[in-house]
């Protein structure tokens, strides 16, 4: 299914066609559950988050800014936040047995929850970027080890190619074409990641004074 094809089928489903709806679903839902999956690690929150994501897309998807953005990428972003949110409930409702707390107290609480700072949920993504990259890379050593230390060297350690070049006594030219090779192959095979760096990055841009 092309991008164009997509698109057309968000807005049919997004003007109340339920068939072009079904369509969204069947085609991305594994795509939400994996997304929640990878952040949450845990199977139930990942359900919880992935009905609560089709739930919101019911009377949200008319939202989706067609002409700047993938929907997968849109869509990505949609999982984050909602899994943010979601670990932020759970956090406290594992803590504290609410129907034990007055109507008082349960407001209170509930509005603590809310107080969750935009650093904390930067600091949430982050991780999970860094856990997606560390996975990457060792898929990528099991598949090409030399590719997989000159990745790291460049991306991890922020090492010059000239400087991973004298260090490896590879040539400039196959650096370059190992490094080349390796961001082909997460584009491939990690296209959650790169979404997942683009979630962090527009947390960090909302978040600038």
């Amino acid at each position: 299914m092309t991008e164009g094809e997509i698109q057309e089928i968000v807005v049919r489903a997004s003007q109340g066609d339920s068939t072009a709806f079904r369509t969204l679903y069947e085609r991305f839902d594994d795509y939400v559950k994996n997304t929640a999956f990878h952040l949450l690690h845990n199977r139930e929150d990942m359900e919880d988050v992935a009905q609560n994501v089709w739930r919101k897309l019911l009377v949200n998807l008319n939202k989706y800014p067609a002409a700047e953005v993938r929907f997968s990428t849109w869509l990505y972003r949609v999982v984050c936040n909602e899994a943010i949110d979601h670990a932020r409930r759970s956090r406290v409702n594992r803590r504290v047995d609410l129907d034990a707390l007055s109507d008082e107290q349960q407001s209170e609480y509930s509005s603590s929850v809310e107080r969750t700072t935009p650093r904390q949920e930067i600091d949430f993504l982050h991780r999970r970027v860094r856990e997606e990259f560390f996975r990457f890379h060792d898929e990528l050593t099991l598949r090409h080890p030399v590719r997989a230390r000159c990745f790291a060297m460049r991306y991890f350690q922020d090492v010059s190619v000239d400087e991973i070049a004298a260090e490896t006594k590879i040539p400039v030219g196959t650096i370059k074409s190992h490094l080349y090779y390796a961001r082909q192959y997460l584009m491939e095979e990690y296209p959650q990641l790169l979404d997942l760096y683009m979630a962090v990055q527009e947390r960090l841009d909302k978040n600038r004074p």
